[in-house]
């Protein structure tokens, strides 16, 4: 039987077939890039890898990778690792040169609990040209112990220079199907018509149609009315 690996992440068996064996061969990058929309994934995909990194049972192939048992990857995927640190935008327009010289200040800083601590730049996209050459150079020669996770919705809006350095992952895109069969296994079935509307909404992103479906009242009323227009233009009389 294949290992499990990266069970919090849903599909993507491409990605993880290929980070696997990477992991396996001992050829993890130092930095990677996590291409995706709003809710497809990213930020998973990013912790698992990390917790993947630290796992105490990454040796042992009957153990799913990672595993979510140990003290490490209970750490990291509950959000609580002094390892694993965040730089966004939050509700800035961009990220300025001035956060990634906070990065820098703390870049030579060892590792509290592992060998290896993680910086995960969420909206990579909106990084300035500056902060991206401000960066440049620690995505070239960081210390050992160091690993980068750009988090981007378009990989090409990236500095040629940053994309050089640092392999592209693509998150997959998920069927209306899919996404109908997924949201009912978690919500039931009891708003069909919501659950479809969701999920042809998202983009192909999981996580994105359930935000539309729990928390999208406005987006989801707007897309109906819509729809409702569309039909009474294409089959309505003119006074409809």
């Amino acid at each position: 039987m294949a290992r499990d690996v990266f069970p919090e992440l849903i599909g993507n068996e491409r990605l993880k077939s290929t980070l696997s064996a990477d992991f396996a061969a001992g050829r993890s990058a130092h930095a990677y890039i996590i291409e995706g929309s709003a809710g497809s994934g990213r930020h998973t995909a990013a912790l698992q890898i990390c917790a993947s990194v630290l796992c105490e049972s990454r040796e042992n192939e009957k153990m799913p990778l990672p595993c979510g048992i140990c003290p490490s990857c209970r750490k990291i995927l509950g959000g609580i690792s002094v390892d694993v640190l965040t730089v966004s935008n939050d509700d800035k327009a961009s990220i300025s040169v001035s956060a990634v010289r906070e990065i820098k200040e703390t870049l030579y800083i060892t590792p509290n609990d592992g060998d290896k601590k993680f910086y995960i730049i969420e909206n990579a996209h909106l990084m300035t040209v500056q902060a991206q050459n401000a960066l440049l150079l620690s995505l070239e020669e960081p210390p050992p112990y160091v690993m980068f996770f750009l988090l981007t919705e378009d990989a090409s809006a990236l500095l040629e220079t940053i994309r050089s350095r640092a392999p592209v992952i693509r998150m997959e895109k998920f069927t209306p199907d899919f996404i109908e069969e997924y949201l009912t296994n978690r919500f039931g079935s009891a708003q069909r018509d919501w659950i479809v509307t969701a999920a042809h909404l998202s983009g192909g992103a999981l996580g994105r149609a359930s935000e539309l479906y729990e928390n999208g009242s406005d987006e989801m009323e707007a897309y109906r009315t819509a729809e409702k227009l569309t039909e009474v233009l294409l089959t309505g009389r003119r006074s409809d």
